[in-house]
């Protein structure tokens, strides 16, 4: 924008500075007339040219507008002034020897413009020098606005710069006027199509002084071609160097251009999927794309897309399966847009003819057909199809194909014109549902329906029950009878006959009689059901076909409990431990005949026993009780019968006193007691070794009895509990006595009316702990590895004690009985003291027996020196430790006597100095056990030091130094070998060459010609060559001989 504002700004100061030019100047009182202009309230420049080289030096300038002088100057005069109305506004420039002087006029006036007259006055006169100079001066102003309209009938409405009209629809009519004010001259004003003028319409209106408002108005037809087009409003004049531009922009909506229906070019094939596409294009705003079938319009989506001239395509698809429905149907697709609808213009169409090819649909006439048997069938194939063109049709019965060689019974036959079935004398075979199929090109057409064929026939029938027989005639119910029909058609039953064995019970329906009219046939009622009705019923029926044959007998089972129950038991006094046996008996067993007795004792039944007897063994407390039983079959129960038994107890220890009976002979509290059951009830007594015990005052004894009522639990029938107590207050120093008191006691009762009296007797004794323990051995000596003797341990106690054995300082015994049988070869280890504990009941008390392992001796030699002597000691253990020792030499005969010392289990041998051969000492040790392993000693006496090693340490001596000496003798062939090589060379030296033996860089070869008897390290070092003379004599032989 400000680049924009310079260039202009530039461009009107170059229009104010220079004169406009043109192809020819005119002439004002014979002189030229320059024209020129200006901007009114801007500066402008008025030119005047000067050539003071040419004319000379210059006088003056004078200005005249008109015929009025408007400035003087003069450089000589020093005067520089404006005149009249340009006193403020004029001032010259003019700088010496240039050659144009400027007249700058300020702010200027619609009044300047006038015809400018420039006067020059040199101070010499001279032929060609231009004096005067003329200029007309056009005063301009730029136009102070520029104003769009559009015009609507008489009414205009004002329009926005760079804005869009719109929506217009195509062929409207478009009226624009484009107004500009204040310029001088008059603005012309034009209309532009893009860069096409327009035919418009220009007037103008002058307000004086040249200065005016121009218009131009322009009147469209709008149409496609306007689509996205910009109205140009360009207004120029003299001011302007660029003209004034306003546009508007046309919104226009058009109709569609074009509409075009593809997909399908020849025929589709039902089944197959059809895309049919409609296409609309050139539309504004966007086309709505409606599918008809016929009439009916068909919902779609459509998508519209813009192009680059603002218009939209728009694209429909309609996918469908099809069908014969289409076949020979026009689909059809209309565009319409705002334009059409504003118009009220028929929508665009196209349509297309579909050709549907599909296989045959079939129909079958008649659907139904009832007839009776031995009658003829006769059905109908119709079909429509495309192509029409098809084979001739299959017909099936319930789905299977019909061949006529399989139905020579019923004679069927396909009809000429291949479109019937016609099968006569028709059989219940024959019945079912017929379908007809059809096929063409394209495919097979099965029937859309099916001819149900019914054939008539007469009834099979069979008679059932409902409830299901048997019942029972307790139950009071009612038993339905039914003549179900197995076979027939129809299988609806119009009349049944009923049958009572042979007898004709009813024939239903019967209209002699209201009751049975308008029943259903099939149904017979027996009402409240009881063993008179028991017995075979049968049934005819009949249908439209007739009456058929009578079913089979169908027996109805009637139910009834047995006759009342009697209950009788055996025999009559029942004694407890003993048997009893009940019956129950009933006179009519009832039907069935299959009799169940239901047995109680008390309230509870008794479900184990099923019978007609119950056999109680034993009797028990629980058989003293009411029984009763009833008999029952599946027809029910009948009444019951009640007994009651008393049973009887004979008398029976419940509880008696242990065979053995003791008392510890300090106790304070000693009882005896017993129980016995009888009923009736009986009495206990108490004996003492067969006498009955005085239970008077002072009585060492006293009882107590207890009567216990019966127990159902333990089937105890009511008893007597009897303690006998001893009164120890009553006994000398209130202990019993280990002899004297050990008794026999007896509980005894009386009888009853059941049986004899029971007695029980015990043996009573008098308790003690274990006193006076022995072992049979107290010392068991063994030898080790042999198995000790057994020790047996007794005690004196009452009960017998109980017997442990323990070795000392363990906590678990090893033997729980009298003996110790250690039955194993026995280590030194487990000798010792083994304990035997005795036990009852009332104490304890131990006694130990001691384990002597005794074994041979075992020895080993040490080696010492005493007083310079070597001394031998033999040490041993053993078992007996009276020990006897003998020492020998190994590998002789000799037994040592001489310098022996024996201390208890020990013997020394001192050894003589003079002794220096290496020698091996054996100890013998002896005891009653045997005698020891001889334990050896490898003395050497005074020897060397090798002799001192043992065998092993020797050889890995002489094996090192044997070693050594080797891998020094190798290590010296090797530097000889290499020594001798190194000089062989220097051995031999050329015989001219003489070398100063001062030179110490002489090599070993000069030093053997000219040799240094002070040099005798160099001498040394050399090697020997056998029988050389040494190097510091004189050699009789002059060559060099080596030896390797």
């Amino acid at each position: 924008m400000m680049s924009r504002c310079l260039l202009l700004l530039a461009a009107s100061t170059c229009f104010l500075l220079f004169p406009t030019q043109g192809n020819a100047l005119q002439k004002y009182k014979g002189v030229d007339l320059l024209p020129q202009s200006g901007l009114v309230g801007e500066t402008i420049q008025l030119r005047c040219d000067v050539n003071t080289k040419k004319c000379g030096d210059l006088h003056s300038i004078k200005w005249y507008r008109g015929s009025s002088r408007i400035y003087v100057f003069s450089e000589l005069a020093n005067i520089t002034k404006p005149e009249g109305d340009y006193t403020k506004r004029a001032k010259l420039q003019y700088t010496p020897n240039s050659t144009a002087a400027f007249l700058t006029v300020e702010g200027l006036q619609v009044a300047d413009e006038a015809t400018y007259k420039c006067e020059i006055t040199y101070l010499e006169v001279r032929d060609d020098c231009k004096v005067v100079q003329f200029i007309h001066l056009t005063t301009l102003i730029k136009p102070e606005s520029v104003t769009m309209y559009k015009r609507v009938g008489t009414n205009d409405s004002k329009l926005t710069n760079a804005t869009s009209i719109g929506p217009l629809t195509e062929d409207d009519e478009l009226e624009l006027m484009c107004e500009s004010r204040g310029g001088k001259p008059i603005p012309m004003v034009q209309w532009y199509n893009g860069t096409d003028k327009m035919n418009d319409k220009y007037e103008s209106e002058s307000s004086g002084n040249g200065i005016g408002t121009g218009r131009s108005s322009v009147r469209v037809t709008v149409g496609r071609g306007d689509l996205g087009a910009k109205y140009q409003c360009r207004v120029t004049n003299d001011a302007l160097v660029v003209p004034l531009v306003t546009w508007v922009e046309l919104d226009v909506n058009v109709r569609p251009l074009s509409l075009n229906l593809t997909g399908v070019e020849h025929h589709v094939v039902q089944g197959t999927k059809v895309l049919l596409q409609c296409s609309v294009t050139g539309a504004r705003p966007a086309a709505n794309i409606t599918w008809y079938n016929g009439t009916n319009p068909i919902p779609t989506r459509t998508n519209s897309t813009m192009q680059d001239d603002g218009t939209y395509n728009t694209e429909s698809h309609l996918i469908f399966t099809a069908s014969r429905w289409e076949n020979g149907h026009s689909l059809s697709c209309e565009a319409t847009n705002l334009v059409m609808q504003m118009r009220n213009e028929w929508p665009m169409r196209a349509d297309l003819k579909l050709e549907v090819m599909f296989p045959p649909l079939v129909e079958i006439v008649p659907d139904a057909i009832v007839l009776n048997e031995t009658e003829e069938i006769s059905l109908y194939c119709f079909f429509v199809a495309n192509p029409t063109n098809a084979k001739p049709p299959k017909w099936f019965r319930d789905d299977v194909e019909l061949i006529p060689v399989d139905y020579l019974h019923s004679s069927e036959e396909v009809a000429s014109d291949n479109t019937s079935l016609k099968i006569r004398n028709a059989s219940r075979h024959d019945q079912g549902m017929y379908t007809c199929m059809v096929e063409n090109e394209v495919g097979v057409g099965k029937s859309t329906n099916f001819a149900n064929v019914t054939v008539y026939y007469k009834p099979t029938v069979n008679l059932t029950t409902y409830p299901v027989t048997p019942v029972t005639e307790l139950a009071n119910e009612n038993i339905t009878l039914f003549c179900e029909v197995e076979s027939g058609n129809p299988s609806t039953l119009q009349a049944v006959r009923w049958f009572y064995g042979d007898e004709l019970l009813k024939e239903i329906p019967d209209c002699s009689n209201d009751t049975f009219c308008g029943l259903d046939p099939s149904k017979l009622l027996l009402e409240n059901v009881d063993r008179r009705f028991h017995g075979n019923y049968s049934c005819i029926g009949m249908n439209e076909a007739g009456w058929g044959k009578r079913s089979a007998d169908t027996e109805v089972i009637v139910y009834y409990p047995p006759g009342p129950a009697k209950l009788t038991y055996s025999p009559s006094k029942v004694i407890k431990g003993g048997s009893v046996t009940l019956t129950c008996s009933v006179e009519d067993p009832g039907r069935p005949n299959r009799i169940e007795y239901v047995w109680k004792r008390g309230s509870r039944v008794y479900s184990v026993v099923k019978t007609d007897s119950w056999l109680i063994s034993p009797v028990s407390l629980e058989t003293e009780s009411n029984f009763s039983c009833s008999a029952k079959n599946d027809g029910g129960e009948s009444e019951s019968s009640t007994v009651n038994i008393q049973v009887l107890a004979k008398p029976k220890f419940i509880r008696t006193p242990e065979y053995y009976t003791g008392g510890r002979f300090d106790l304070e509290h000693i009882n005896i007691s017993c129980r016995v059951e009888c009923s009736p009830m009986c009495a206990i007594h108490w004996l003492k070794n067969d006498r009955l015990i005085d239970l008077g005052p002072n009585s060492l004894y006293y009882v107590q009895d207890v009567t216990m009522a019966p127990d159902i639990a333990t089937n105890d029938f009511q008893s007597v509990y009897s303690m006998l107590i001893w009164n120890m207050s009553a006994w000398p120093g209130q202990q019993l006595d280990r002899i004297r008191d050990n008794d026999y006691y007896t509980c005894r009762s009386t009888g009853n009316e059941a049986g004899p009296g029971v007695n029980f007797t015990t043996k009573f004794a008098v308790e003690y702990p274990p006193e006076n323990l022995t072992v049979s051995k107290a010392v068991v000596n063994v030898i080790e590895g042999q198995i000790p003797d057994k020790v047996t341990c007794l005690a004196q106690a009452h009960p017998e004690a109980s017997f442990r054995w323990f070795r000392e300082g363990d906590e678990d015994p090893m033997k729980k009985n009298n003996v110790l049988d250690l039955d194993y070869a026995m280590p030194r280890k487990n000798g010792g003291r083994y304990v035997c504990e005795a036990f009852n009941e009332h104490g304890r008390r131990t006694i130990a027996t001691r384990i002597n392992v005794l074994y041979k001796p075992e020895c080993g030699i040490t080696q010492t020196e005493q007083g310079g002597k070597l001394v031998l000691e033999c040490t041993v253990v053993a078992n007996p430790q009276d020990v006897d020792f003998t020492w020998k030499i190994k590998n002789e005969n000799e037994t040592l006597e001489e310098n022996i010392v024996k201390d208890g289990l020990r013997s020394f041998l001192t050894l003589e100095t003079r002794v220096e051969n290496f020698r091996t000492y054996l100890c013998f040790a002896n005891n009653s056990v045997g005698m020891s392993i001889a334990c050896e000693r490898d003395v050497t006496g005074h020897v060397g030091w090798w002799m001192k090693l043992e065998n092993e340490s020797l050889i890995i001596i002489i094996a090192i130094v044997a070693g050594t000496i080797v891998v020094a003798i190798i290590i010296c062939i090797i530097i000889i070998i290499v020594c001798r090589r190194k000089r062989a060379a220097d051995k031999c030296p050329n015989p001219s060459a003489t070398k100063d033996k001062s030179d110490l860089n002489s090599s070993p070869s000069d030093a053997l010609l000219h040799p240094d008897p002070d040099n005798r390290a160099f001498y040394e070092n050399l090697p020997f060559h056998g029988m050389q003379n040494p190097p510091n004599k004189e050699s009789n032989n002059a060559s060099c001989t080596y030896i390797y």
